[in-house]
């Protein structure tokens, strides 16, 4: 059809024609059509025949410069003008399909990328969430055990030496010093066993199964706790052996400061610093940086001294309302407060901010005690009285610096304390004051400071978690956001101290034969039994999850470049593929 297509497509679009081409309807024996004819005049048309020129060619005239094509040529003609349309065509649609797929190449690849976004996002949120609910359960667990320990153990040594001393309140001192002195030995030799080389894989790779391993974990979260309960109980006896008046309280709230301070300045409790910075297995740096974790103790402290006012308020009224007011008045002006020289020492300071790296920070506390120790060795080289002298300045300079830098991580830890301290207490008022007309969680039934607590598990650890995802970008609002996350998961524990408090006291009420301490032993263990399963249970669930967000990011696919070296294939898999 291709080859007779151009000659009948001649006659369609009425082409001059020969004469010769017009069928003469007179010469024709019928009228009828006959197509063979029809198809010799359409190729006489198009090649000319019948025309003057090719009668002369025919009939041996003289030659006209052009023979005649031939039917074979005319075919070959008509044959590649039509290949070359389709190609045309075909290269025309040929980019219009590259066009298109390049756009649909970018438009995927668009799409990608944003759902590689959205995804990393997804997966970076959730992640955030997880943690942050771990970390607020772990130290509810933490404040618990280290309170139940503690006062497991000071009534104990209570009554041990009230059989040699009459006064209680001496009594009370001696018991919770003796605890304090205990901790603070006993604490560091966990440490240094759990840090050995044999316990070290089992405690510090997350990813290791098994029950023993997570309660080897559980031990070394609890360790901070139980040196801050033991030094925060010797603080409160020895502020009520003071009388707890407001001079008193500041007294003593001062003399703690100062000398965790100076203790803090020592040339030796910066080595022990060092070494446990650096992951050394000192066992006496160990126990000298245990005093570190006396932030409650002076948190208690000056939280006697920032509620003194408030409490005497509240004592003279009598209406719920009214002590609410004054409570939620009291946590407003204490959180601006704190919240203002929070970040005033922050931007004042010359370390990185909070949301800095680690390894800025390491950077800054490497520098300076470089510094330092040039300092000494040319305090050796030193000859002249001028060169000691000036040595003298320096090494006064850097000893102003190191006070500065203790004050301000003393001066931090108790104020986290007190804030936190600030937000139970107002919570406290509002559900155990106001709504349940007591005076506090003491004098409550257990039945009500279960429910505080059991709901402050559940709202607390919501909240931290949410707070924790979003982005503030002032340094208020930051140290704000960091200030409520660590107390709500303070709060929390405290929360169910209070209800273990009131739980036991309700127990030794109902068993006579029971003592206090008995009571608290018993539910001392019971505690540790819950503490212990429900870690183990968390620690489960993380690895669970963590698996999880290694499949949904493709982390468990990502080979090694060994792995691919191995798995390489061969030439003929490389052609098939």
């Amino acid at each position: 059809w291709l080859k007779w297509h151009e000659p009948f497509a001649a006659l369609w679009r009425n082409d001059p024609v020969p004469r010769s081409c017009v069928l003469d309807t007179s010469k024709q024996p019928s009228m009828s059509f006959n197509p063979i004819s029809a198809m010799h005049h359409a190729f006489d048309a198009v090649t000319g025949a019948g025309s003057p020129t090719a009668a002369a060619s025919a009939g041996g005239g003289a030659p006209t410069g052009h023979s005649n094509p031939t039917p074979s040529s005319v075919f070959q003609s008509v044959t590649g003008t039509a290949r070359q349309r389709e190609l045309d065509e075909a290269t025309r649609e040929l980019g219009e399909l590259r066009f298109q797929h390049e756009e649909l190449a970018k438009q995927t690849f668009a799409l990608k990328h944003q759902l590689r976004k959205q995804t990393q996002k997804r997966l970076k949120d959730q992640t955030t969430y997880v943690d942050t609910f771990k970390e607020f359960s772990q130290m509810s667990m933490a404040t618990i055990a280290g309170w139940i320990t503690a006062k497991t153990a000071g009534l104990a040594l209570d009554e041990i030496f009230k059989n040699f001393i009459d006064d209680a309140s001496v009594v009370d001192i001696v018991s919770r010093a003796l605890y304090a002195v205990f901790v603070l030995v006993s604490v560091p030799l966990m440490d240094w066993l759990l840090n050995t080389a044999r316990i070290r894989n089992e405690v510090h790779h997350r990813d290791h199964g098994g029950f023993m391993a997570d309660q080897l974990r559980l031990v070394k979260i609890c360790q901070p706790m139980f040196s801050a309960w033991g030094w925060k109980d010797l603080v409160e006896s020895l502020l009520k052996y003071a009388g707890n008046t407001f001079l008193s309280t500041f007294v003593a709230s001062l003399i703690i400061t100062t000398i965790l301070i100076v203790v803090q300045v020592t040339p030796c409790f910066r080595w022990a610093f060092d070494n446990v910075r650096n992951k050394g297995n000192s066992l006496i740096a160990r126990m000298l940086h245990n005093l570190s974790n006396l932030g409650l103790a002076v948190g208690f402290a000056w939280n006697s001294v920032f509620e003194y006012g408030p409490n005497e308020l509240i004592n003279k009224v009598r209406a719920p309302m009214f002590a609410l007011m004054i409570q939620v008045l009291y946590y407003f002006l204490v959180s601006t407060i704190i919240v203002w020289i929070i970040a005033k020492v922050s931007d004042e300071h010359e370390d990185p901010k909070p949301g800095a790296k680690a390894g800025d920070k390491e950077d800054v506390e490497k520098a300076q005690a470089a510094k330092h120790d040039a300092a000494h060795e040319h305090l050796k080289h030193a000859k002249t009285l001028d060169e000691v002298g000036d040595l003298a300045v320096h090494f006064a300079a850097d000893v102003g610096d190191e006070v500065a830098d203790a004050s301000r991580d003393v001066l931090l830890k108790a104020l986290h304390f007190v804030y936190a301290w600030a937000q139970l207490d107002t919570i406290e008022a509002l559900y155990f004051t106001y709504l349940l007309q007591c005076s506090g969680p003491a004098t409550c039934s257990y039945q009500s400071n279960f429910a505080f607590a059991l709901a402050a598990t559940f709202i607390f650890g919501r909240v931290a978690a949410a707070l924790k995802l979003e982005k503030q970008d002032s340094e208020w609002n930051r140290v704000l956001q960091d200030l409520t996350i660590k107390a709500l998961s303070l709060n929390t524990g405290w929360a169910w101290a209070s209800y273990c408090r009131t739980a036991v006291l309700s127990a030794v009420a109902y068993e006579d034969q029971v003592t206090p301490l008995g009571m608290y032993a018993i539910f001392t263990a019971f505690a540790w039994v819950c503490i212990s399963i429900l870690h183990h249970r968390l620690e489960i669930e993380r690895r669970h999850w963590n698996k999880v967000i290694q499949k949904e990011a493709g982390i468990a696919e990502i080979p090694t470049s060994a792995s691919r070296r191995r798995a390489a294939p061969g030439p003929e898999a490389r052609r098939e593929g």
